[in-house]
């Protein structure tokens, strides 16, 4: 789906200087896939955890909101895309919520 979405997305903007980072469930993707997105797309993907969310999923959150944060010029386009599993793979716990918190309660969501 990943490499799937960034071609569409280069076949669109063909001049676009596309650069990114993906959440990607465990084992979602193939070696050769990983190495597409990175090397041809500019890409970084970090693998996390789905249906249960935990800190890779919090640690590679932050990274895209670092990166998002850090951006100086206003024209600068920000594609979004979220497909299934997104509210596991991009977790960004606030007080008084903890990532264990999360966790559970998908936990019990699954078993119900």
């Amino acid at each position: 789906m990943t490499l799937a979405a960034a071609k569409i997305v280069k076949d669109a903007i063909p001049e676009w200087n596309m650069s990114g980072i993906v959440i990607m469930k465990d084992d979602h993707a193939t070696q050769d896939e990983i190495n597409t997105l990175e090397l041809e797309y500019n890409i970084n993907v970090y693998p996390a955890s789905h249906p249960i969310p935990d800190e890779r999923s919090v640690s590679a959150a932050s990274k895209i909101l670092s990166s998002v944060s850090n951006i100086s010029n206003n024209r600068t386009l920000v594609l979004c895309c979220v497909s299934g599993g997104g509210s596991a793979l991009f977790c960004t716990p606030r007080p008084p919520l903890v990532l264990s918190d999360l966790a559970s309660t998908n936990a019990c969501l699954l078993s119900s």
